[in-house]
């Protein structure tokens, strides 16, 4: 779909959205940059779900267009792309808290980390706190 035949998906919140994580594979790979640290096209490729390069590719171009990861090249010599989070992205911590308290309490085959569990409805604020300094230092670690 291109840019002019998205331009209708924006105005109704629920429509919006799903023109951005309308599928499954956005959400997995925002999962995997906010809980495993995963950066690069290659650590991507080795989650457990085994995404297929193309639609990687397509996804990652997608979620970089909406603004959600940015794609940069580290400062080292001969480095490849590496995707980080934007604050756009980063504001969706909420959203997958919820999906993941929504996950545990409607899948009885869920299994969420329980500490991670515990800490989403306890303490959420301080749950966001951790991760966001856990994704800043993925970040400085992929562009070094």
């Amino acid at each position: 779909m291109g840019k002019a035949d998205k331009d209708h998906w924006h105005g109704e919140p629920v429509r919006y959205y799903s023109g951005i994580f309308g599928n499954k594979w956005s959400l997995l790979i925002l999962r995997d940059m906010i809980f495993d640290g995963k950066r690069s096209f290659g650590a991507f490729l080795e989650s457990p779900e085994k995404i297929a390069t193309n639609i990687l590719t397509t996804r990652l171009g997608e979620m970089v267009e909406a603004g959600v990861i940015a794609k940069v090249m580290p400062k080292r010599k001969g480095a490849r792309a590496v995707y980080i989070l934007t604050p756009r992205g980063r504001a969706m911590l909420p959203v997958i808290f919820a999906i993941i308290d929504w996950a545990a309490r409607e899948d009885p085959d869920s299994t969420p980390d329980a500490s991670l569990l515990g800490a989403l409805r306890d303490t959420p604020s301080m749950l966001k706190v951790k991760l966001l300094a856990e994704i800043d230092a993925a970040d400085k670690a992929a562009l070094a």
